[in-house]
């Protein structure tokens, strides 16, 4: 990226997603001092959460993303799968499970901030 990636960023870019639909309406949606955000720099996968027992961890591969709509589509994922989680809608099974309300988000997230939903999982 031409700007340093760091948690903090990343801290405001989803405030900023949750101030729009489809986060806005999701009252258990956490705030971002709630979540805790890294950076790491990992190869094989670009973006994950993780519930940590208190809190939510957003990972970003520093490895992975290099433009800010990069950084604001990934980081979109992991808030669906927050969102499916804190609203009782997770599917269960393993990581990478997208299931019925993490795709209806998806498309509503793709559609309101112009990103390819194909792109998206």
């Amino acid at each position: 990226m031409s700007h340093p990636l760091t948690p903090d960023s990343i801290a405001l870019l989803y405030e900023y997603h949750r101030s729009l639909p489809p986060f806005r309406s999701i009252k258990k949606m956490p705030h971002a001092d709630g979540v805790e955000f890294r950076i790491v720099k990992d190869r094989a996968r670009i973006a994950w959460c993780q519930w940590m027992g208190d809190r939510f961890r957003i990972a970003i591969s520093a490895n992975g993303v290099s433009q800010t709509a990069t950084l604001a589509m990934y980081l979109g994922h992991e808030m669906c799968h927050v969102a499916e989680d804190v609203t009782g809608h997770n599917p269960g099974g393993n990581e990478n499970v997208h299931g019925a309300y993490f795709r209806k988000l998806a498309a509503r997230f793709c559609k309101i901030h112009g990103f390819d939903l194909k792109a998206f999982f």
